[in-house]
């Protein structure tokens, strides 16, 4: 397939019968202000409140970039009407996975709550604000993660509507520098009340190598995974500098 084509059927079959299709209703939330001091997902502008660390497979490692998310189906939570649909929505979007390794070579990522990410759909400038997040599975080529977000929609500095959002992402691992992502959304007010469900198929195509980092938003990385290391019984991954 060419970078930034948009999925075929087989996509589209396989998006339907995912297994990530449980969620677990958001807390409700503060309302989101303009004017973030944290703005980007390398966190080089953000003061993490706190960093969860997650292992990664090493073919996730790396910057990506997607052009868009094809809309599989749409449920609206308010009627339980589920509408099938095959529509493509340009969302660019730039996304780095892994920040740092073990003492075993081991990838991990460190997400920096909150984390922003920025985008584009529909002409409006959306930002997604990472409040929570955690692995569910891995496998050499699979890689599962529930996602928490609070979602800023605005044209220039006038935010039109904000929502919490979960997303349960599975990637898959394609060829060399492809990846699909297979996420199953699930919208609420800030109130914590369901909105909308959807499923979304996206290709990442790779365009930045993996890079270790050692600081972010203001924190040492790799003191931050080797405290998370002896925390959580896995001392004998620690890694000196």
């Amino acid at each position: 397939m060419p970078p930034f084509a948009r999925p075929q059927q087989g996509t589209v079959e396989r998006a339907q019968n995912s297994r990530s299709t449980e969620y677990t209703a958001p807390l409700s939330v503060e309302r989101p202000k303009v004017g973030y001091t944290a703005k980007s997902a390398d966190g080089q502008d953000a003061k993490a409140s706190r960093i969860i660390w997650v292992p990664i497979p090493k073919w996730l490692a790396g910057k990506w970039v997607k052009q868009g998310d094809l809309t599989v189906s749409y449920t609206d939570l308010r009627t339980g009407v589920t509408t099938p649909v095959n529509q493509w929505t340009q969302n660019i979007q730039t996304t780095t996975w892994g920040n740092q390794i073990d003492g075993q070579g081991n990838v991990w990522h460190g997400y920096s709550i909150p984390t922003d990410f920025d985008g584009v759909s529909s002409g409006k400038s959306v930002r997604f604000t990472m409040v929570n997040g955690r692995r569910e599975t891995t496998s050499p080529d699979h890689f599962v993660t529930r996602v928490h977000s609070i979602v800023s929609e605005s044209y220039g500095d006038q935010i039109v509507d904000t929502f919490q959002q979960e997303s349960l992402n599975d990637l898959f691992a394609l060829s060399a520098g492809e990846l699909e992502n297979q996420s199953s959304t699930r919208d609420y007010t800030n109130e914590g009340q369901p909105i909308r469900q959807g499923m979304l198929v996206s290709r990442f195509i790779k365009v930045g190598t993996f890079e270790v980092i050692e600081a972010q938003g203001g924190v040492d990385l790799l003191k931050s995974l080797n405290d998370y290391l002896r925390a959580n019984h896995m001392s004998q991954l620690v890694r000196t500098r």
